[in-house]
């Protein structure tokens, strides 16, 4: 180690630990206790060995790194320190140029490239004597004074940015990426250099497995940068939406991590908007493909719509922030979660409230390659294209018209949908054996629908529900027409007693939970009248909606839907309700329901194979051999004589008896088609998934002895590779074990808890906040950083709170031995007890991990192992409040313990959950309580929940 570093008071502090160093130098990232991000370089000459030298930087600091350390001694024959800029490859710059960078003092400027940024309070000489005896041009706008200038040996332009002080940004540039580091650098540099220099740039790391983490910190090292961290890979549209949360600049510039703008870019955009202001703005791009340059003309679009349709490639891409958050972010709805085709989808949705520009020049570099996510996936890129294109098309009553490319390149657009009317009466059937409220609001979307029927139709609801009576609702709706089956027949049954009781020449089998769209018996209809021998399945992509969010909803769909809350006002009101266990009503309308579901809805990502499919075999499903599975009876419609023929649904089937009718029904020659544009919205319910599973099996097993090879056949589809292992387990589940409570646990507290501390400054932050809301907490503390802050381990104990260890260093178990890590455990112990007086209990290991010896060991010395309930998972880089809370309210806080951490992530985002979370505790109310607390009156010793054993 040639460097010790660590933080201080308003900065941090080094020491040269290598003996008989000439010079040095080294960079480094601070992260402040505010949430500030900041990078520089220090270099030095002739340190005195061991001794420690304060770095200030004006706030103190919780977290600092160093890279790209470089130690010159005697005996070395080349210097460390040379001129180059913020790239891996060294830069021969002109004597005279590196003399200008001497004047200036190579640690006041940064160099991108052949330019040189100074800041006006770093600048102790003025320019003009600076550049003396050099030809030179000047430019002067609001945010900068610009020099350029070239050398006589040659036509290089060099150039001096002396950026104003004092400006708020005005531009947000946002930058997301995944690996392909050197194309980032290149794309950062274009923004570092513009002439319009009030902006910030917001840099976001979609989880990159192969980062040149070397050059990343040095991208770093360059002014007004922030990085985030994603800590799993989430996509284009979701990362937009956390750098809108972290912009403070008035407008968004998108830019993709391997394209790059011109160096008037932000001050063109500033002047076009100075004319309008626009809520949007795109332009016409330079295309570089294999170091061609061509320009690609665009056009204005009038109508929102067009923009489906556009034909040129829309960059760049720049938002006024305020529209965007109106417009509740970048959507992430489709089955794919917005990775694709969020450009034309964002200008079109702003488009239709606000007025949106387009800049007739060129100030955008669009680099076309093949690693590009669209390239190398171009069919899975026209499935996302077309599951997007149908919603939006149902939203405005349209519909897609399609063609796809021999290279899986898919032409769209949206045009008006025809007028079709009904012409045949309808025999509606609806099983019922859950919610009688979701089937109010089926039954509801129903009488919208019939209303546009120019045809007798009746709805056969049949009652399944041992103890539901439903004759309110014939007073309702006139329509009804109610069966009682006496409870617990299965879904096949009730589907057979409404065949049996229909009057009418078509029937259409729709779920309870199933709202559908005013014109579905219409879009039916037509596709009956063009082919008799057809089933036609609304059932497309699985469009969910959240009219409720129940307490017992599946974890993954809570934070899909809060995901989708994050610029609505709802968001804090519906992570409060999730938090504390209650339902919490979404959707309150009486009419035009059908409408007002798609704000509250998303797609199955389990589904979004279809696309695919769709693409290749069109909604008709032409030559798709396994069209059976299309068979979904919550959406689904045949004629009376065709589901006679085929033979109606197998009563010995819990599940499955549509996908076994489906088969029989394409054995015997019946076509299945899909149609999109009647597809209906599934309110989104709690489930039982162990019985579903056990269900599915036995289905799973009759369909593969009664139709042998057509499962067998489908798992070796090119598309269905997903779905099939879904559907079809090959094995029984196995019981889920009885959840064990305590007889009385109580529901009206929660525990805090934080890991990783104490740290000098971060620590005595985190308790003034704690302090102000009230709230408790157990603080796991690491025993070498607890012997430098042994006044802040009093401080913590005195105001009410409790500690636990983590280790002595943060090392995992499968870093070091059992005993190792035994032995520092126990250390730590004594350290903390030696230091405070009080006895320790309680442990929780580095990231989780740890064994049932270790546990076992523990117990013995009195010591008991603490996992937890909910994480708050507030420790990654750029994390925002919105995502802690989302993961908060998913993991739930009645009679939960929360794991926090102290002096990691984003403080101010943590602060703001904090808030967040005492109003939803007094919402509740709950009780915050120390962890052993919470252990004695849920009558625990430990907590084993969250924990990784190995």
């Amino acid at each position: 180690m040639n460097i010790q570093i660590t933080p201080a008071l308003k900065g941090f502090k080094y020491a040269v630990t290598t003996e008989n160093v000439v010079s040095f130098s080294f960079e480094y990232f601070a992260i402040c206790t505010g949430g500030r991000q900041l990078y520089g370089t220090v270099k030095g000459n002739t340190p005195t060995y061991n001794e420690w030298t304060e770095v200030p930087l004006g706030e103190p600091v919780m977290h600092i790194g160093i890279s790209d350390l470089q130690i010159q001694k005697p005996e070395d024959t080349t210097g460390i320190i040379s001129l180059r800029d913020n790239d891996p490859h060294h830069i021969a710059y002109p004597i005279a140029f590196q003399k200008i960078i001497s004047q200036l003092g190579y640690e006041n400027i940064h160099l991108v490239d052949n330019t040189i940024i100074v800041h006006a309070d770093k600048l102790q000489i003025r320019p003009e004597q600076l550049l003396s005896g050099l030809s030179w041009n000047k430019y002067e706008n609001a945010t900068s004074n610009r020099y350029e200038w070239t050398f006589i040996e040659g036509n290089t332009k060099y150039g001096l940015i002396i950026p104003r002080t004092g400006l708020s940004p005005e531009f947000s540039v946002i930058i997301p990426f995944r690996n392909s580091i050197p194309l980032l650098h290149k794309a950062v540099k274009s923004v570092l250099k513009q002439t319009w220099q009030s902006f910030e740039i917001i840099l976001i790391n979609d989880h990159s497995d192969d980062a040149d983490l070397s050059l990343l910190n040095k991208i770093l090292a360059y002014p007004g940068i922030k990085l985030i961290d994603n800590i799993s890979n989430v996509g284009q549209s979701v990362s937009m939406n956390i750098g809108l949360q972290h912009a403070s600049g008035k407008y968004i510039f998108q830019l993709d991590a391997d394209d790059w703008i011109t160096e008037d870019a932000l001050e063109v955009v500033f002047q076009f908007n100075e004319q309008q202001e626009f809520s949007a703005i795109y332009g016409n791009p330079y295309i570089v493909m294999d170091e061609n340059i061509v320009v690609k003309d665009g056009d204005v679009v009038s109508n929102p719509v067009d923009f489906f349709s556009y034909g040129g490639i829309q960059a760049p891409r720049i938002y006024k922030t305020t529209a965007l958050k109106a417009a509740g972010g970048w959507a992430v709805d489709d089955p794919y979660t917005g990775r694709y085709y969020e450009d034309r989808l964002m200008l079109s949705k702003i488009a239709e409230k606000h007025p949106v520009g387009f800049l007739n020049k060129q100030i955008y570099y669009v680099s076309v390659h093949g690693k590009s996510l669209s390239r190398i996936r171009p069919l899975e890129t026209a499935s996302a294209k077309l599951s997007i294109l149908v919603n939006e098309a149902n939203k405005r009553k349209m519909y897609v018209q399609k063609q796809l490319s021999p290279y899986n390149i898919l032409k769209a657009a949206l045009l008006p949908r025809p007028v079709t009317a009904t012409t045949k009466s309808w025999s509606v059937i609806i099983p019922f054996s859950r919610s009688k409220q979701h089937l109010q609001l089926a039954l509801q979307s129903w009488q919208e629908a019939i209303a546009k029927s120019e045809t007798p139709t009746e709805v056969i609801c049949v009652n399944d529900h041992p103890e539901e009576n439903l004759d309110e609702l014939l007073h309702i709706f006139p329509f009804l027409r109610i069966f009682n089956t006496g409870g617990n027949k299965g879904p096949a049954y009730t589907r057979n007693l409404g065949i049996s009781s229909s009057q009418h020449d078509l029937l259409f089998f729709s779920d309870e939970d199933h709202i559908v769209p005013p014109d579905v018996l219409a879009q039916h209809d037509t596709l009956h009248c063009q082919d008799s021998q057809r089933i036609v399945v609304g059932n497309v992509w699985g469009r969910r909606v959240a009219y409720n969010l129940h307490p017992d909803l599946e974890p993954n769909v809570k934070h899909t839907i809060l995901r989708t809350l994050w610029y609505r006002q709802e968001f804090e009101q519906a992570a409060t309700a999730i938090a504390g266990g209650k339902d919490y009503m979404l959707l309150n309308s009486t009419e035009n329901i059908f409408a007002s579901c798609f704000d509250y809805s998303f797609s199955d990502q389990w589904k979004r194979e279809w696309g695919e499919i769709y693409c290749k075999h069109d909604f008709e499903l032409k030559d798709f051999h396994h069209s059976w599975i299309q068979c979904a009876t919550g959406n689904m419609s045949i004629s009376r004589e065709n589901i006679i023929k085929i033979g109606c649904f197998n009563e010995s089937l819990s599940s499955m008896e549509d996908w076994e009718f489906g088969i029989r029904a394409q054995k015997a020659g019946y076509s299945i088609m899909a149609a999109p544009y009647a597809e209906p919205f599934h309110i989104i319910h709690p489930k039982n998934p162990n019985q579903r599973s056990m269900d599915n099996h036995h289905a799973t097993q009759y369909i593969k002895s009664v139709h042998p090879g057509v499962i067998e056949a489908l798992e070796g589809s090119v598309y269905l590779k997903n779905i099939v292992p879904l559907a079809f387990p090959n094995s029984a589940p196995t019981a889920a074990p009885p959840v064990t409570k305590a007889a009385l646990a109580p529901q009206n507290i929660y525990a805090l808890t934080f890991d990783d501390g104490p740290h000098e400054y971060s620590t005595h932050v985190l308790l003034d906040r704690l302090q102000a809301l009230s709230l408790k907490g157990t603080f796991f503390v690491l025993g070498a950083r607890s012997l430098r802050n042994s006044a802040l381990l009093q401080r913590i104990l005195q105001e009410g709170h409790e500690l636990g260890i983590h280790n002595w260093h943060h090392r995992a178990l499968d870093q070091y031995s059992y005993g190792e890590m035994l032995r520092d455990i126990l250390k730590s112990r004594e350290v903390l007890q030696q230091l405070t007086g009080t006895a320790i209990h309680l442990f929780r290991p580095p990231y989780g991990r740890i064994s049932s010896q270790l546990v076992n060991a523990l117990r013995e010395n009195q010591i008991f192992t603490a996992g937890w309930n909910t994480n708050a998972m507030d420790w990654a880089k750029g994390v925002t409040a919105h995502q802690i809370i989302t993961n908060v309210a998913v993991g739930g806080m009645c009679n939960k313990v929360l794991l926090f951490h102290d002096g990691t992530g984003e403080p101010d985002s943590q602060y703001k959950a904090l808030q967040w979370l005492q109003q939803a505790a007094q919402n509740g109310p709950l009780q915050s309580v120390t962890l052993s607390e919470y252990f004695q009156m849920n009558g625990l010793q430990e907590l084993l929940s969250g924990l990784k054993f190995i």
